[in-house]
Parts: structure tokens; sequence; C-alpha cells
């Protein structure tokens, strides 16, 4: 992960399965596109704790979304780790959660990707006032 090289503000996670267990990692990784010799030239062995554990100290909000019901469980424990980590009175909690993305519906799949990482990008640029001036407007109807 690049965290120190260059500043992360947001991590958006979308999976249909949980992730692979460290045995797991290594195995695939001897197994794909000509074993170590091409992994280990590109990317450092890891794994989702090792990676999960860097989120958590940079405080870095991750978006967690399962497009399959087996992921889910997996995919809330994950959010919930990464996001206890930055919540403050200026990120309160909420703001990423772990959440099933409908991948067949165009318009509802977009829209909560949409309302989830700007409520994030304002909480940022912006803060709490921010957040709260976008969620009146949404209220509202939207833009329009």
């Amino acid at each position: 992960m690049r965290i120190k090289k260059q500043p992360i503000s947001q991590i958006i996670l979308i999976g249909d399965m949980p992730p692979n267990s460290p045995e797991e990692v290594v195995q695939k990784r001897q197994s794909n596109h000509g074993g170590e010799p091409f992994w280990g030239s590109k990317f450092p062995v890891t794994n989702h704790e090792q990676e999960l554990r860097q989120i958590t100290e940079a405080k870095i909000p991750v978006h967690a979304f399962f497009v399959n019901e087996y992921a889910r469980t997996a995919f809330e424990a994950i959010s919930r780790v990464a996001n206890l980590s930055f919540i403050t009175p200026e990120k309160p909690q909420g703001t990423c959660q772990s959440q099933f993305l409908n991948v067949n519906d165009n318009e509802s799949g977009a829209e909560l990707l949409c309302r989830c990482l700007t409520r994030t990008t304002l909480s940022d640029a912006g803060g709490a006032t921010a957040v709260a001036k976008y969620d009146e407007i949404e209220l509202r109807g939207g833009w329009a």
C-alpha cells in the first residue's frame, strides 16, 4: 500500500468474495501469472489483515461494498475495524459503512456510490458543515 508515498483520503472496496487467507495468498501467487517471479517483482506479499492495520493506523475511511451476500460478514468486519479509527465529531459514524451494492441496478448502485463518496469528500474539504448542507439538499430531493 502506498499510504506513505501519497496521501489517500478514502478507500473503495468492492467485492463478491471474502478476502483470501494468508495461506491462500501464497498459494495463488505461486499458481498465477508465472508464480512469484512475476508477483515478487511488482507486489510484496501481503494480506487483508496487514493492509487493514496500515489503513487503521493512517485513519483512512473505507467504503466496503459487497455484491454477493457470501461476502457480507467479511466486508462488515473490515468496515467496522477500519472506520472506528477515524470517527470524530467532524467525521461521524455512518459516513462509511459496509453496504450491499446492487450492480444489476445501475440507478440505485450509482446513487449509493455517489452519495457515500460525496459525503466523505465533502467532510475532508469542508467538515461537518459541508456534509450537513449536502444532506439538507438531498432531503429536499437533490440538486434539480
